[in-house]
């Protein structure tokens, strides 16, 4: 299969995990989970599935790079460890619908980091078409109001720049290292992570009341993780993060019949735009 349709297969299937992944962890945090608890019990499993993947992929297959270790360990503590840890109090905060299109500022993390450190150009159209997705974001968040940031918002977005810097780094040593390697460095250091942090808030990690929710939560994660490095493989950072706009789209469709939270007509407004906008992005070359 050409690579091209391969990589847009991959983020088909990465929005679909992530956007699953971020109702169902609103759900249980709703039913009472122990946020820390439960996603470092939901990381550390997704670690076991991916290092069961790595064991039965081909060896020819597989690369990886020693100098690469401090990298892919700095990755694991951005993602999964510092990231998730400011996105789980944002999330317990916030709505799914107001936390799935923060997330979405991805894009203007992403791209700047990826201007620093990949040195990707930042063309004219790159930055007409990264408005546009913040303005329908803007939309859906603020319903067309005065924004008024929130303590929940300070966390999502700390966690949105947090992931934005990891993907960049990872997209740097991505040719050099399998993406089975850069994965089990975020379960298990963003676990570790959160681990020390459920043991300062007396969250005991070792107590599975939720250990159904947890096997498909860890599915989940290790599904969306996979299929981002995947894509990340075959397209570039700013591609895969603009892409990804269409998650809170998806996440707020879902949150609607789940949770009852109704989006109005400008919301739904500012939902097309970042689907349009998202839509045209192959046809420039970002």
């Amino acid at each position: 299969m050409d690579k091209k349709y391969l990589g847009a297969i991959f983020l088909v299937l990465f929005v679909i995990a992530e956007s699953l992944d971020i109702i169902l962890l609103k759900y249980v945090f709703l039913q009472g989970a122990q946020p820390y608890q439960f996603v470092y019990q939901s990381l550390f499993l997704a670690g076991i599935f991916v290092t069961i993947y790595l064991f039965f992929s081909r060896k020819k297959d597989l690369k990886f790079s020693r100098r690469d270790i401090p990298a892919i360990v700095t990755i694991g503590i951005l993602a999964n460890g510092l990231g998730d840890l400011f996105w789980l109090i944002g999330l317990k905060l916030s709505t799914a619908s107001t936390f799935g299109f923060l997330n979405k500022l991805s894009v203007v993390f992403v791209m700047v980091f990826a201007l620093i450190i990949l040195g990707e150009k930042f063309s004219k159209k790159k930055g007409f078409f990264l408005l546009l997705i913040l303005f329908g974001g803007y939309l859906i968040s603020t319903n067309g109001e005065t924004f008024r940031i929130q303590l929940s918002d300070i966390f999502i977005i700390a966690g949105v720049a947090s992931f934005a810097l990891s993907h960049v780094i990872s997209k740097k040593i991505n040719t050099r290292n399998s993406p089975q390697y850069i994965a089990i460095s975020r379960f298990f250091c963003g676990s570790l992570v959160l681990f020390f942090a459920s043991f300062l808030l007396f969250e005991n990690v070792f107590v599975f009341n939720y250990w159904p929710y947890v096997i498909i939560d860890g599915i989940l994660m290790f599904s969306f993780v996979l299929f981002f490095y995947k894509s990340m493989e075959l397209k570039s950072a700013s591609f895969v993060a603009s892409f990804s706009s269409i998650v809170p789209v998806l996440v707020a469709t879902i949150a609607f019949f789940i949770f009852g939270e109704v989006m109005t007509y400008i919301q739904i407004i500012g939902g097309v735009i970042i689907l349009i906008s998202v839509s045209l992005l192959p046809w420039i070359n970002i």
